[in-house]
């Protein structure tokens, strides 16, 4: 979470401030083109777009109901999956792939995610 939430600020995706995490025009056609329904989830209860703190890495994660649908993406991609009682999360060999493609550290790019 993490190191996607980096790239996505390297990348432009989503722009922070001291208070606020938005998504930028290029962030919409971003996680658009991941295959999410921004209209779905921008009037959810809570907020589209904020940090939260990643207690084991000490540094913020992407959260809000953003957050949410891009790892259920990833679920649904068969990307990754949650071990049974358990928060972790374990991605396959092509989900690493995909997502090192996307967000990685390395050579972060901005790709139009047609997953798959």
């Amino acid at each position: 979470g993490v190191q996607m939430f980096d790239a996505m600020v390297k990348q432009r995706l989503v722009r922070q401030d001291r208070e606020t995490v938005s998504l930028s025009p290029r962030g919409e056609r971003f996680v658009e083109d991941f295959g999410i329904d921004l209209a779905s989830i921008g009037g959810a209860r809570r907020p589209l777009c904020k940090t939260c703190l990643d207690w084991s890495a000490r540094r913020s994660h992407l959260a809000g109901s953003l957050g949410s649908a891009m790892l259920a993406r990833m679920y649904e991609l068969k990307w990754a999956s949650r071990e049974a009682g358990s928060r972790i999360v374990s991605f396959t060999r092509n989900g690493e792939r995909q997502f090192q493609a996307l967000f990685g550290t390395e050579t972060p790019q901005v790709l139009a995610a047609k997953a798959g």
